[in-house]
């Protein structure tokens, strides 16, 4: 029993300093921080997405199609602040006829990509996972943020967020989700 509980004591402090030390440096292979231009090139190369310039303005560039991870998208979405990346959103098509098969798939991935996730509530209308990234010279950390919301257009959403890149929200303080794991 000793040994047992001495094992489960060293993975958890495993698991908590990987969460500490690991770092999310981009999305889709566009590292946070490129320029509007070179990042707009990037994924339309890589995923084969249609700049939507009705929907884009010069912070907020929208996309039609394109896929993320192999999974086709509805749009892509990449934000600036001070003209460098500081976000990336896909919003995932709805493929599969099981409820929140997307989910579960990215989730998956996320997983043995990134590690455990540091949260999850699947408690409601609205799924959620996250998993959190040190960020160097920032108050708060990374985030990588699954959503799936029952009745969408979409299938899921998957947002990237780098701290060290963004404008921090006025009246918001850094936070963290309601269910830590």
């Amino acid at each position: 029993m000793k040994t047992l509980l001495s094992l489960l004591a060293v993975s958890l402090l495993t698991q908590a300093s990987h969460a500490q030390t690991r770092q999310l440096t981009g999305f889709l292979e566009i590292p946070f921080g490129t320029d509007a231009v070179t990042a707009q090139k990037s994924l339309e190369q890589r995923t084969n997405a249609q700049l939507d310039r009705g929907k884009t303005i010069s912070s907020k560039v929208w996309f039609a199609g394109g896929s993320f991870a192999g999974l086709p998208t509805n749009f892509l979405i990449l934000e600036f602040f001070d003209g460098k990346l500081s976000k990336g959103i896909a919003f995932i098509k709805r493929g599969s006829t099981k409820d929140r098969e997307e989910y579960k798939t990215l989730k998956k991935m996320l997983t043995e990509k990134y590690g455990t996730r540091n949260s999850e509530d699947i408690s409601g209308k609205i799924w959620q996972a996250e998993w959190r990234f040190s960020a160097p010279g920032a108050a708060i950390p990374d985030t990588i943020e699954l959503q799936s919301e029952r009745g969408d257009d979409h299938a899921c959403k998957v947002i990237y967020s780098s701290s060290r890149f963004m404008k921090p929200a006025a009246g918001i303080s850094p936070t963290a989700p309601k269910k830590d794991l």
